[in-house]
């Protein structure tokens, strides 16, 4: 992998190290915007002329230093994301995991109205079949696809998403 810190004598093609300034300028040039970075610039910033910029940047290989230096940067927030990411998914089971708790003490509620003959509504029923069906969805990130309309008396009380069978071919 190509340097992107100070280069020693081995490291250049004259076989002298990169002085401090050269040094100085190559991270004013390494740490601009890539769609702004040019010798220009750095001149203009450090009040240098472009032909001795020019010199360092051919002898110190600024720009293949800079692109290594791009590369480690995307790669560290790339996975800065993800590690980001994880973390989200793992509070997301933890939700998941509460939910099924709640959802487990409503379809025990249910469970005993039905035994003990008590009026279950139609509302009860609906709501907690979406809850199983929506807690589903989420532990297989799966997506609604279809949404089916649920009437009682003529009216309509809540909307039913109705998932495809999954296809084992």
């Amino acid at each position: 992998m190509t340097n992107y810190t100070r280069l020693t004598a081995t490291e250049t093609h004259n076989g002298k190290p990169e002085t401090t300034t050269a040094y100085a300028a190559f991270c004013v040039y390494r740490d601009m915007d890539t769609d702004k970075r040019s010798l220009e610039s750095v001149a203009e910033k450090l009040d240098k002329s472009v032909t001795l910029l020019g010199r360092w940047s051919s002898s110190y290989k600024w720009v293949d230093r800079a692109a290594a230096y791009d590369d480690v940067r995307r790669e560290n927030e790339r996975q800065q994301v993800e590690a980001e990411r994880l973390k989200a998914r793992e509070e997301r089971k933890k939700i998941i995991k509460n939910a099924k708790s709640v959802l487990a003490m409503a379809s025990q509620t249910v469970g005993r109205k039905v035994q003990t003959g008590e009026d279950v509504t139609i509302n009860e029923l609906v709501n907690l079949l979406k809850a199983v069906m929506q807690e589903e969805r989420a532990e297989y990130d799966d997506l609604p696809t279809q949404r089916e309309e649920v009437k009682h008396s003529g009216s309509v009380e809540n909307t039913l998403i109705i998932l495809p069978a999954k296809d084992d071919k």
